[in-house]
C-alpha cells in the first residue's frame, strides 16, 4: 500500500529526529493524511489522490499553545526548491518523490538548527498558492 511506503520514507529519512511512534497515517475519503509529531511541532501532509494534489501544514505548538500555522506548499520558495530537487535528482513528479524531497529539506534544517523555527520563517506563504499539484 502507498501509505505504508510513505510512512517508511518519512521514518527512514527522519529517524534521527522523530520517533517512529510519532509518525501516523490517517486515511479518510479521497485524502491520505500523514502526521508527524516533532517536539512542539505538528506536521501534516495531506494528499488528495483524486486531484493528484498535496498540502503540507506545520503547526507551532510551543507550551501547548498554537502559536503559528504555516502552509509550506503555499510558499513560492518551497515549491521552487522541491521542484529543483526533483529535477536535480532526475525524479518523476510523483507524491513519493515529493515526500522524499520534503524530508530531505526538513532533515537539512534540523541538522543546521535542530529546530523548525527558521524553516517556518524561510518559507513564508504566498496566498495565491493553495497546494502543489503533481
Amino acid at each position: 500500500m502507498v501509505n505504508d511506503k510513505i510512512v517508511q520514507i518519512i521514518n527512514s529519512n527522519l529517524k534521527e529526529y522523530v520517533n517512529e511512534n510519532n509518525i501516523k497515517f490517517i486515511p479518510s475519503n479521497n485524502i491520505l493524511k500523514y502526521v508527524i509529531d516533532f517536539e512542539c511541532y505538528y506536521i501534516e501532509i495531506c494528499y488528495f489522490f483524486i486531484d493528484d494534489f498535496y498540502r503540507i501544514k506545520i503547526e507551532n505548538r510551543k507550551n501547548n499553545v498554537l502559536n503559528n500555522v504555516c502552509f509550506l506548499t503555499k510558499s513560492k520558495l518551497f515549491r521552487k526548491e522541491i521542484k529543483g530537487l526533483l529535477k536535480k535528482n532526475k525524479q518523476k513528479s510523483i507524491f513519493e518523490n515529493h515526500v522524499i524531497a520534503f524530508t530531505f529539506l526538513l532533515k537539512e534544517q534540523l541538522k543546521l538548527a535542530n529546530s523548525l523555527e527558521e524553516f517556518e520563517l524561510k518559507y513564508l506563504p504566498n496566498l495565491k498558492f493553495d497546494g502543489l499539484f503533481l
